[in-house]
């Protein structure tokens, strides 16, 4: 009676339960992984948890986004200055 068959339907579904278990544990453990490598590199995480992590990274992302922006503008307003101060861009008559 005590005999285990692998073959058997139960040893087939206790084999997929653990396989399933296995997986499930490797992907918490991978995400944690990912949320730990978020807390070094972005600053001012403060919160520990997922979701404040989430949060912030996009918070960040965002605030980088305004700054490339910003710079991007500075950049072609010192462009457009120099243009205007080279003869024959039209800023200074020659």
């Amino acid at each position: 009676m005590g005999y285990y068959d692998s073959s058997s339907p139960d040893g087939a579904t206790s084999s997929a339960a653990s396989k399933n278990i296995v997986s499930k544990r490797n992907r918490r453990k991978k995400l944690n992984e990912r949320l730990f490598a978020l807390r070094v590199v972005v600053p001012n995480i403060i919160k520990m948890d997922k979701a404040s992590i989430i949060k912030d990274v996009i918070d960040y992302i965002q605030e980088l986004h305004e700054q490339e922006s910003r710079i991007q503008a500075e950049m072609m307003e010192l462009e457009t200055g120099k243009l205007k101060k080279i003869p024959g861009f039209g800023g200074i008559q020659d």
